[in-house]
């Protein structure tokens, strides 16, 4: 860590008038780099608004304590997001990200924030006992807890290095950015980013992103390498909207066997198709059914399918959106059991493989020739909705094919 006094630096308001959320102010301040206090207090230097959004990124010494609360003289209430991270190697730096959302604002006096570890960090490897403490404050943030998605990464790089990547699941999302070097270099924003502080060599930075879709927040060594945590979160604004209001999504066996899938929307937006996912083990999933999407919709829509083959026991349902753009959503999954399984054998004649939907894997499976001769060895595989027989090494001619609840014949071409 590289500055070795006590101080404090504001950054006011960095805007972007064609985004959501808008960047009102990041304070810096840091007790190093021989401190044995086990708190830190700073108090913001402009006048923070009621509803806004306040990120606090917490680094200090040391890799036994860590903070045990941040309060604020407006009784805001603070949640961690990452952390503790350890980092920069083996009893060095721990890092953590904490947020307060649709905070009560401060005018006179203006808000002050405290940082209250578990107890002193201990001094670090290379001789260092801080803490540093990055506050922002963010408007344009819905009401509602505006948490999203989240990622850290550690490491040691020469060159562009980032959070890892998350998947936003809104459109119009903040996306913040955090990356703290030990012996790196000062570090630089992202191409995509606006700086919102850079004291001490390390980096806060900030972007609103419209599309939902996979981001990071990257950075990039000024002049030489080192190590390094970098952490993202990303927030809900006030215009934050998913690709489809999903109001409800449902699986259920009929009599027969099959299972009727519907679920409704509310709207949609950009919306190019559905397709049903299916799975047997919850693990490993086959797209079963497409339909299209409404495209742009502010009225409600309800849809419709059916799975004609559902294996029997418990089958697993999930929705997934698909955008124009091939960007996608999933929805919750959908349990199933289902005990009468309509059978279905195809191809019929076949060549090579004899498909046998809605029979178990552990269901005996006999095949006799057309002289009633019972065949064995016929090799047979699993698939997501049943399993399937391998013909490729029988002769030309007729086959019976028992289940324990069918007898089919089938042709071998």
């Amino acid at each position: 860590m590289k500055n070795w006094i006590i101080c404090f630096v504001l950054t006011f308001c960095v805007v972007d008038l064609f985004s959501q959320a808008t960047h009102v102010q990041t304070l810096w301040q840091w007790n190093g780099p021989n401190s044995t206090a086990s708190s830190l207090s700073l108090t913001l230097l402009s006048n923070s608004g009621t509803g806004n959004l306040v990120v606090v990124h917490v680094s200090y010494s040391g890799q036994t304590a860590s903070v045990s609360t941040i309060t604020d003289s407006k009784s805001n209430s603070y949640s961690r997001v990452n952390g503790p991270t350890n980092w920069g190697g083996i009893n060095y730096y721990r890092s953590e990200l904490w947020y307060a959302y649709n905070i009560t604002g401060a005018t006179t006096p203006k808000l002050s924030i405290t940082v209250t570890m578990t107890g002193t960090p201990p001094v670090s490897t290379d001789g260092l006992q801080f803490i540093q403490v990055y506050a922002s404050e963010f408007s344009g943030i819905g009401s509602s807890n505006p948490l999203d998605q989240k990622s850290t990464n550690i490491g040691s790089a020469s060159s562009n290095f980032n959070s890892g990547s998350a998947i936003v699941n809104y459109s119009n999302e903040l996306i913040y950015g955090a990356a703290i070097g030990g012996s790196m270099s000062p570090i630089n924003k992202g191409a995509t980013f606006t700086s919102i502080n850079n004291n001490n060599s390390n980096r806060i930075e900030y972007k609103n992103v419209t599309p939902a879709g996979t981001y990071n927040a990257d950075f990039n060594p000024s002049a030489g390498g080192g190590t390094f945590v970098a952490d993202l979160a990303t927030f809900r604004t006030s215009t934050s909207v998913l690709p489809i209001e999903l109001l409800s999504f449902n699986a259920v066996a009929s009599e027969s066997g099959a299972v009727l899938i519907d679920w409704a929307t509310a709207s949609e937006i950009n919306n190019d198709y559905f397709e049903i996912l299916r799975s047997v083990d919850g693990k490993n999933w086959d797209a079963i059914i497409r339909l299209n999407g409404a495209g742009n919709s502010k009225s409600l829509i309800n849809y419709s399918a059916q799975d004609d083959h559902p294996q029997r026991g418990v089958n697993y349902y999930q929705l997934k959106q698909v955008d124009f753009d091939g960007k996608s959503t999933l929805s919750e999954i959908r349990a199933v059991e289902v005990k009468n399984v309509s059978i279905s054998f195809y191809p019929n004649p076949t060549t090579n493989w004899l498909t046998i939907d809605g029979l178990s894997s552990s269901s005996t499976v006999l095949v006799f020739n057309s002289i009633g001769s019972l065949i064995s060895g016929v090799p047979m595989e699993e698939t997501n909705g049943g399993v399937r027989l391998n013909f490729t090494q029988l002769t030309e001619g007729l086959y019976l094919i028992k289940t324990p609840s069918q007898s089919v014949k089938i042709l071998k071409k």
